[in-house]
């Protein structure tokens, strides 16, 4: 739980910090209180994100992640989004991601790899986005895969979720709205892209085949 806002470029010392660790494996509940989680820096070769991974029933809520620099150099079997990396059997409700200003005037944020996720990189089976939403933008590698919110999604669930960052880098084929579907397939239910002419959802013909729509603008699907 935080009480407050946290800068997670420095440590309890206000050191500089040059990466975050992430936290992997967690099952438990954070509850965000709707405080932020600012200039998060990571650079990995395994799941990147706020929670490299979740499971067992992990509860995300209420929390914003602004600035974030989240990069996994890792192969399609790692996955990154500002959030979380892989999420399996878990709820993640009222959260965001947002870019961040410097006194410069550059933007800072941004999530990249070769499946990426705004939020989240892989939402397995058990799991699911709600109330969400990502404007931060989404970096694909080569031949890589993933969108503005989900990157992968594999048998979980979005509800009530929008995107309004770019997702770029890899091909227009590849490049999503809201997900990239897994052959899990899953559901979405009231989603929303409003980035330049991203396509909202796709994925494999196979994986279409066991994946529902909802109340969502799909002309674009």
């Amino acid at each position: 739980m935080l009480s407050q806002n946290i800068d997670a470029s420095k440590d309890a010392s206000g050191n500089a910090v040059s990466s975050f660790t992430p936290i992997s494996e967690f099952s438990g509940k954070f509850d965000g209180m709707f405080y932020e989680v600012r200039n998060l820096k990571i650079s990995t070769s395994e799941n990147a994100g706020l929670f490299a991974s979740t499971k067992g029933g992990a509860r995300i809520e209420n929390l914003g992640v602004t600035g974030a620099n989240v990069s996994t150099s890792g192969s399609r079997k790692c996955y990154a989004g500002a959030i979380v990396g892989d999420a399996v059997n878990t709820t993640i409700q009222n959260v965001y991601s947002e870019t961040l200003t410097g006194s410069d005037g550059t933007v800072i944020g941004g999530v990249s790899g070769t499946i990426a996720g705004g939020l989240v990189g892989r939402l397995g089976s058990g799991s699911t986005v709600k109330s969400s939403y990502n404007a931060s933008p989404v970096t694909l590698k080569s031949n890589g895969h993933g969108a503005g919110v989900v990157g992968y999604l594999d048998g979980g669930s979005i509800e009530d979720a929008y995107n309004t960052g770019a997702v770029t880098g890899s091909t227009t084929n590849n490049n999503f709205g809201i997900a990239y579907i897994g052959s899990n397939g899953g559901t979405a239910t009231r989603v929303y892209n409003t980035y330049d002419n991203l396509k909202l959802l796709s994925g494999s013909t196979a994986a279409n085949s066991g994946f529902t729509v909802n109340d969502s603008t799909i002309d674009t699907l």
